[in-house]
């Protein structure tokens, strides 16, 4: 019960209190008039009615008095309860905006960021070992020595005898094991310029000088004539371009990969 109902509950008994306190005062007074004439006994009665009147009035506008109050506050809190959900529609309606105003922003960067990369190019590193050549062995013919020949021929025709290493073969290009450099990058991204380097493992000097073009061999090396592009998931591909290296030496192979969005 709130205050203001408890306030005009207060009120209204101490109306009909005080009314009963007259009641009974003016039925005192009706009883001491009754041995008094006529005309006295009919101003009694008339005091008595009006009294009566002004209890039930009393009680009436409490009453009205104490539902009114009842429904103000109800009305107020109403109000209130209807106020704080806008508030909490419209801080429902801002932290939408606010995600999908930080959602978009964040494609933006990325697609920006994703951008100068592709400008920039996207470095793709390789070592290849050198190449190993399949080795071959052999034993070499021996003359039969004659019973009449000398003692040197003799010693010459047994060292002829041991067995001897064939000289070991150049490693040939279908010697060697081709690997694959790969790059990602988005899947709507378009693909731009190829840039293919290959050189020793610790030479001197700068990327530019050891640039070779697809399907060039250069210093028993050889990129692919072409890339090819290949799926890696929903949002990436990946760019593959094959390399083969045949020499006796570790070689680096290079890719740099520019796309645009």
């Amino acid at each position: 019960m709130s205050d203001g109902v408890l306030a005009a509950i207060i009120a209204a008994g101490a109306t009909v209190f005080t009314s009963f306190v007259q009641l009974r005062t003016s039925l005192a007074k009706e009883i001491a008039a009754r041995a008094r004439p006529a005309s006295s006994r009919g101003t009694s009665h008339v005091l008595l009615i009006l009294l009566v009147v002004m209890l039930g009035g009393a009680a009436v506008g409490g009453f009205a008095l104490a539902q009114w109050i009842h429904e103000s506050e109800r009305a107020a809190q109403q109000a209130l309860v209807r106020d704080l959900r806008d508030r909490i529609g419209d801080l429902s309606r801002y932290k939408n905006d606010i995600e999908q105003s930080r959602a978009e922003l964040r494609s933006v960067v990325e697609t920006e960021v994703m951008r100068r990369i592709g400008a920039d190019g996207v470095v793709v590193l390789a070592t290849a070992a050198p190449c190993k050549p399949p080795v071959t062995g052999g034993k070499a013919a021996a003359p039969t020595p004659s019973a009449a020949a000398p003692a040197a021929v003799a010693t010459s025709a047994a060292a002829a005898r041991t067995p001897t290493a064939v000289p070991v073969a150049a490693c040939a290009e279908s010697d060697a094991a081709p690997i694959a450099l790969c790059a990602t990058i988005p899947a709507a991204a378009q693909l731009g310029g190829i840039e293919l380097y290959v050189r020793q493992s610790d030479p001197a000097g700068h990327w530019i000088d050891s640039r070779v073009m697809p399907g060039e061999a250069s210093a028993n090396a050889r990129f692919a004539p072409k890339p090819v592009e290949l799926a890696d998931g929903p949002a990436m591909k990946q760019v593959c371009i094959g390399f083969t290296q045949w020499s006796d030496q570790t070689r680096i192979a290079r890719m740099v990969v520019h796309y645009s969005l």
